[in-house]
């Protein structure tokens, strides 16, 4: 009998919500690396170029797509990514198969804009102002408006008996246990 698209393989478990959380955490550290590495090899390419700076809506579309390739990659390429493979966690399609190229990037991308209302928060104030907040409280908004949009992301799995987010249920994808 055929199985329905809101039921998951019956051999596959869904990851548990701690272990999500701490990979979560774990990935935010791992992006670091990368971003940081991005801008280093942008400012290179840049220099190379003799150009003097990039817009900033450049410089957002570089990272994103750095990121997206980072997390696209891994995903079809064994379901996980560095943190999830520490956490023993794997991104899988609902029948538990490997994730296609266009899941993995729907899934990015519709992960990704969770955090895009805290952005648009953190820009609408930052323009608001004749002068510019301090470093400290763009900051300081930024890490907690990106958390809060990541827990209400993740937390929209709570309604859902499988433990599957919106942007898995959309992206037919999500995060079970690794079989070890």
């Amino acid at each position: 009998m055929p199985q329905s698209k809101n039921q998951l393989n019956s051999k596959t478990t869904p990851a548990p919500y701690g272990r999500r959380v701490w990979s979560s955490l774990y990935e935010l550290a791992l992006l670091f690396g990368i971003v940081f590495v991005t801008a280093l090899m942008v400012q290179i390419i840049l220099s190379v170029l003799h150009i003097n700076n990039l817009p900033n809506w450049a410089h957002s579309l570089i990272f994103f797509l750095s990121m997206g390739m980072y997390f696209t990659y891994c995903w079809t390429h064994g379901g996980q990514t560095l943190a999830q493979r520490t956490w023993h966690l794997k991104v899988v399609n609902t029948d538990g198969g490997p994730v296609s190229l266009k899941q993995a990037w729907l899934r990015y991308t519709l992960s990704y804009l969770g955090i895009l209302p805290a952005l648009m928060i953190i820009w609408t104030q930052i323009h608001r102002h004749e002068t510019l907040p301090s470093a400290s409280v763009i900051y300081t908004l930024t890490i907690v408006l990106v958390l809060i949009n990541w827990l209400a992301l993740l937390g929209t799995s709570f309604s859902n008996p499988q433990r599957i987010a919106l942007h898995e249920k959309i992206s037919q994808t999500f995060i079970s246990v690794a079989k070890s």
